[in-house]
C-alpha cells in the first residue's frame, strides 16, 4: 500500500513543478509585454516631444535661422557624459544610449514585419536608430537640449570687475561668447624644458644669416693680420664672443634663468600637468574672464591640430556654455585660513588629523594662488559645450 502511494506522489510531484514553471513563464511574458507597451509609451512622448522642439528651434529660433541663411554650429568641445545626464532629466529619463538598445530590438521587428507601416513608431525609431551610432547624434542632442532649458541658461552680459559676484555668483548655467584663449598645460611643460634650446636655435640662425657671415669674415682677417700673438688675445676673445649663441640669445631677449624655468615646471607638475582651458573673454570687459577647463576625451579636433588651425589666440568668437563652478571671492582666503588657526583652542590630546588640516590649509592657499589671478578675474567654468557659429547663404 505504501508502495502504491509513493509511485503516485512521484508523477504528482513533476506534475507540480512543471504546472509551476508554466505559471513563471507566463507572468514573466505578461511582465515584458506590459513593460515593454509601458516603454513604447514613453517613447512615443519623447519623440514626439523632441519632434515639437525641433519645429520650434527650426520655426523660431534667432540662433539657426536669419534672414540671409541659416546658422549652424562648429562644436569644438561637447562633454557627452554631461550632456546625456542633463538630456535625459529635461526629456523625462528617456535618454538616447539608453534607448538605443531598444531601437535595435524594434528594427528587428519592424523588419520582419510588413512594409505598410512606414509611420509607425517603429519605422522612425528604425530609421533614427541609423544616426544613433554616429557622434554628431550628439549635436542635434544638444541642440535640443539647449532649447528645452535655454531660459535657464543665462547669457553674460554687462558683467564688469564690480559687479561679477552678483551677476554669476546665483547662476547654474551661463553663456559667454567671445575671444578664445587656449591654454594647454601639457604642452607648456614641453615648451618649458626646452624653451632655452629652442631660444638658441632662433639664436643661431642669426649665425646663418649673409650680413652675419660677412662680418664675422671680417672680423677674423683683421684677428689674422695682427702680428704680434700677445695682441691678438683680446680680439680673438670678441671674436669667440660674436659667435656666442647663448650671448645672441639674451641680447635678443629671447633667453630665460634657467633656475625660473624649473620652478615653473615643478608647479605646472604640481598644480595642472594635464590641464587643458579655453577662456573666453567678452570685449567690452576683459577684466572678467570665464576659464572653461576641459577633458581631452570630449575635445572634437586633438590638441596638436586644434592649436595648429586656430593658435592659441582665436580670431573668430567662440560660445561656452557651462556651469560656474569657482568665482574668486568666494572662497576663504589664506589670511582667514591662517587666522582660524591662530585662534583655535590648542589640542587637549594629540591628533594626527590636525596635522593635516593645516596642511590641506597651506595647500589650499597656494592652489588659490595658481588658480586666481591678480591682473583679471578669472571665473572657472565646467564647460557642457563649446562651438563656434557658421552662417550659411540661403540659396535662392
Amino acid at each position: 500500500m505504501m508502495s502504491f502511494f509513493a509511485d503516485l506522489i512521484t508523477p504528482i510531484v513533476y506534475i507540480a513543478i512543471l504546472i509551476a514553471l508554466l505559471i513563471s513563464i507566463y507572468l514573466i511574458l505578461l511582465f515584458i509585454r506590459n513593460g515593454d507597451k509601458v516603454y513604447k509609451d514613453r517613447l512615443r512622448k519623447h519623440l514626439a516631444r523632441e519632434e515639437r522642439i525641433s519645429l520650434e528651434i527650426d520655426k523660431s529660433s534667432p540662433s539657426t535661422s536669419s534672414k540671409n541663411g541659416e546658422t549652424i554650429r562648429d562644436f569644438i568641445y561637447v562633454d557627452n557624459d554631461r550632456l546625456y545626464s542633463f538630456y535625459s532629466q529635461a526629456f523625462e529619463g528617456v535618454a538616447d544610449r539608453v534607448v538605443q538598445s531598444y531601437i535595435e530590438l524594434l528594427t528587428s521587428q519592424n523588419t520582419q514585419s510588413s512594409t505598410g507601416q512606414s509611420g509607425s513608431l517603429e519605422a522612425r525609431i528604425a530609421e533614427a536608430s541609423l544616426k544613433t551610432e554616429s557622434k554628431f547624434l550628439y549635436d542635434h542632442m544638444y541642440n535640443l537640449l539647449e532649447a528645452q532649458i535655454g531660459s535657464r541658461i543665462v547669457q553674460i552680459e554687462n558683467v564688469n570687475r564690480d559687479n561679477y559676484l552678483e551677476k554669476i555668483g546665483a547662476t547654474s548655467l551661463i553663456r559667454v561668447t567671445g575671444s578664445a584663449e587656449i591654454e594647454d598645460y601639457q604642452r607648456m611643460r614641453e615648451f618649458l624644458g626646452r624653451f632655452n634650446e629652442v631660444a638658441d636655435a632662433i639664436a643661431y640662425s642669426v649665425l646663418t644669416t649673409e650680413e652675419t657671415k660677412q662680418k664675422l669674415k671680417e672680423a677674423e682677417e683683421v684677428i689674422k693680420n695682427i702680428p704680434d700673438p700677445n695682441k691678438r688675445v683680446i680680439p680673438q676673445k670678441k671674436f669667440e664672443n660674436m659667435k656666442d649663441v647663448k650671448r645672441i640669445a639674451t641680447e635678443m631677449h629671447l633667453r630665460l634663468d634657467d633656475q625660473l624655468l624649473k620652478n615653473l615646471e615643478v608647479f605646472t607638475d604640481l598644480f595642472y600637468s594635464q590641464g587643458f582651458d579655453v577662456t573666453i573673454t567678452v570685449p567690452e570687459a576683459p577684466e572678467v574672464v570665464y576659464r572653461g577647463v576641459l577633458d581631452h576625451r570630449w575635445l572634437r579636433i586633438q590638441p596638436n591640430i586644434l592649436r595648429a588651425l586656430y593658435g592659441t589666440l582665436v580670431k573668430g568668437k567662440w560660445t561656452l556654455i557651462g556651469q560656474p563652478t569657482y568665482i574668486p571671492g568666494f572662497s576663504q582666503t589664506a589670511e582667514e585660513a591662517r587666522s582660524a588657526g591662530i585662534n583655535a583652542s590648542p589640542p587637549s590630546k594629540p591628533s594626527m588629523k590636525d596635522p593635516f588640516r593645516n596642511m590641506f590649509n597651506s595647500q589650499r592657499a597656494f592652489e588659490t594662488m595658481f588658480q586666481e589671478s591678480v591682473q583679471r578675474v578669472e571665473i572657472i567654468i565646467a564647460p557642457l559645450a563649446i562651438y563656434h557659429e557658421i552662417e550659411i547663404p540661403k540659396v535662392n
